[in-house]
């Protein structure tokens, strides 16, 4: 099981440990998009009365704090995730192959 693992037909097999940094380069640049996304788009709010920061104004006192109302948090979550898995499918055999 081994020896197939490192040898395909008596050639050396592809080394798969870079997948290994592509999936956490990856992580990482999700991470940072999700935050710029939710830090620009996400509207959140101060309450002054309850001293608490809310996603969704409750009452008409909230005051917008940061971002725009443009996004709720669950589209953040998706458009991040896509943005992403396009990227990471765009550098990601320029990386796996360099380093092979």
């Amino acid at each position: 099981y081994i020896a197939g693992a490192l040898f395909v037909d008596g050639t050396p097999a592809i080394p798969q440990h870079p997948i290994i940094y592509i999936g956490a380069l990856s992580g990482f640049v999700g991470s940072l998009i999700d935050s710029f996304l939710g830090a620009t788009f996400q509207a959140t709010y101060y309450n002054a009365e309850t001293k608490q920061v809310v996603d969704v104004p409750k009452e008409k006192d909230d005051k917008l704090i940061v971002g725009m109302d443009l996004l709720s948090n669950d589209f953040v979550n998706v458009l991040s995730i896509y943005i992403t898995m396009h990227v990471a499918a765009y550098f990601g055999p320029y990386l796996f192959l360099s380093n092979c």
